[in-house]
């Protein structure tokens, strides 16, 4: 939100914050989050300890599972904080 930015990616990609004029100004490497099936993001600066970026992740495999994976913005890295969707 400070940056006026926004968050891209796809499925199993890197994750860029990418400026209105199209500048990287940060990357959480696919090799960092390790997710497969991404689709879907969130910033977060509410909770305790934030920012984060809430990261929605389908897996591999036959659309299960189905996570929220927290990545800390200070060193993006997944925090372990996940939520499946489906329970």
């Amino acid at each position: 939100e400070a940056n006026d930015a926004f968050w891209v990616g796809n499925w199993d990609t890197d994750v860029a914050l990418v400026s209105r004029s199209g500048a990287t100004l940060s990357t959480i490497s696919a090799a960092a989050h390790g997710l497969g099936g991404m689709y879907g993001s969130a910033y977060d600066k509410y909770s305790t300890g934030g920012p984060y970026l809430w990261l929605f992740d389908q897996g591999l495999g036959a659309g299960f599972p189905q996570l929220l994976h927290q990545i800390d913005l200070s060193s993006n890295t997944p925090t372990g904080v996940t939520y499946d969707v489906t329970t």
